[in-house]
């Protein structure tokens, strides 16, 4: 797929069993931004799909358990700011044309 000038690429197919190794595509994925990375690809995702660090894991799952909520409010808010963004742009563009 080309979208905006770039590209995704399907970089390998694999089977496993999500029963015994459920964060196997998501550690595959990471590795492969790292390696990509490290080769000096410029790629457009560098957020890492998987912590490796087990520790950081679970420390974030244990904060995320303990406010279940506060993500969802978080993206409520951002789409709220940047639907009034939006509206706040189309107006003054929607006035600039009267002008």
């Amino acid at each position: 797929m080309v979208r905006d000038g770039w590209t995704i690429e399907a970089m390998m197919t694999t089977q496993y069993d999500p029963e015994l190794t459920p964060d196997l595509p998501k550690y595959m994925e990471t590795m492969a931004i790292k390696s990509l990375q490290r080769e000096g690809h410029c790629i457009c995702n560098r957020n890492c799909a998987i912590d490796l660090n087990h520790r950081k894991r679970a420390a974030s799952r244990a904060w995320r358990d303990a406010h279940p909520g506060y993500m969802a409010q978080k993206s409520r808010e951002h789409r709220a700011r940047r639907k009034l963004e939006v509206q706040q742009q189309n107006a003054a563009a929607a006035l600039e044309q009267t002008a």
